[in-house]
């Protein structure tokens, strides 16, 4: 039997201790709890706070009373189930977007409350009281409050979708693997003259790697079919495609690769106009209904339910040392024509 702390209020104690052993197996799903006088006694409470603290269980869906017949703990009850998937603030057609909505509609074994990153410290109490049975964070926690940071990872468990936050349990999306994976699928496919248009970022390290891996595979690394443009590109992109192709057929791109989710639109847009074959363009995308293509090209990228169900599985991973670390691979997405 769990000791209960003293400078925790007796009904949060109680339901700690209660749900720790729900969580530890003692009190399986399907189980009955021993009898309230049993339990008011080992734990040391007066029946009234015991009472009050079962309430607080069943209105939480822990456990269900059976009036004279006992209290049975739930087929489901959250510590069991619910994870706590706390997003950055993201309308647009980015990975919180997508997650958000996979988590909505997600219908296996787990259900997913979603929170902001700004909902860190709350976190930390539903694990504490075990409201949730983990955390999936998708943004960086190196940055974070090291007295919060330090009791998130005491209590865990929690799963960091990023790369920097030494400590926790991390699943990886490397924006390099991705385009090094749709470089050489296009390469693959027989293409050696590859436009790859990407948004501008502060460091050229994107741009330096993206010209060794065509190097490398043997494909065409003339500087001129490499781009970075500055977001909003509407008002390049089509000045740029043209520019492209009116190039001699020798010197014209033979394949498209745009790296960037907010790019596509316009891009495609302008791909139309010149009449260029949809199945040489490869396009980012983590939710192709959001940055709509204009014409029908493949689209690739990190699948939010992918991400999701090995998010689970590394909840699994919370304390083993050393910390795991599991980097992702990209894949042509669903409904994208192959």
């Amino acid at each position: 039997m769990l000791v209960l702390m003293a400078q925790v209020p007796v009904r949060l104690r109680l339901r700690r201790a209660i749900c720790a052993n729900i969580v530890a197996g003692i009190w399986p799903p399907g189980s009955t709890l021993p009898g309230r006088e049993t339990l008011a006694r080992n734990y040391h409470v007066s029946l009234r706070s015991l009472q009050q603290c079962i309430d607080d269980l069943i209105a939480d869906g822990h456990v269900i009373s059976h009036g004279g017949h006992g209290t049975v703990v739930a087929t489901d009850p959250p510590c069991l189930r619910d994870v706590l998937l706390l997003l950055p603030d993201d309308s647009g057609p980015g990975l919180a977007t997508s997650l958000r909505v996979a988590a909505g509609r997600w219908a296996r074994g787990h259900r997913f409350r979603i929170g902001s990153l700004s909902d860190m410290a709350k976190a930390v109490d539903m694990l504490l009281d075990h409201r949730i049975c983990g955390c999936v964070v998708c943004g960086e926690l190196d940055g974070l409050d090291a007295a919060l940071r330090e009791r998130l990872l005491a209590v865990g468990p929690v799963v960091v979708i990023g790369f920097m936050s030494e400590g926790f349990v991390r699943l990886h999306l490397d924006l390099f693997a991705s385009v090094r994976w749709a470089l050489r699928r296009l390469i693959a496919a027989g293409h050696r003259r590859i436009a790859v248009f990407g948004a501008a970022r502060r460091s050229g390290l994107l741009y330096q790697r993206m010209r060794g891996w065509l190097r490398t595979a043997g494909a065409d690394d003339d500087p001129c079919l490499l781009h970075e443009l500055l977001p909003p590109a509407n008002h390049v992109a089509p000045g740029l495609v043209d520019l492209l192709w009116s190039l001699p057929l020798p010197r014209r791109p033979d394949a498209v690769l745009i790296t960037d989710d907010h790019l596509v639109p316009a891009l495609t847009r302008a791909l139309a106009r010149v009449g260029v074959d949809p199945k040489v363009v490869l396009a980012h995308a983590n939710r192709p209904g959001r940055s709509r293509a204009h014409v029908a090209c493949q689209r690739y990228g990190f699948d939010a339910d992918d991400i999701l169900r090995h998010a689970l599985e590394l909840l699994g991973h919370h304390g083993h040392q050393p910390v795991t670390i599991r980097t992702m691979q990209p894949r042509i997405l669903a409904g994208s024509p192959r």
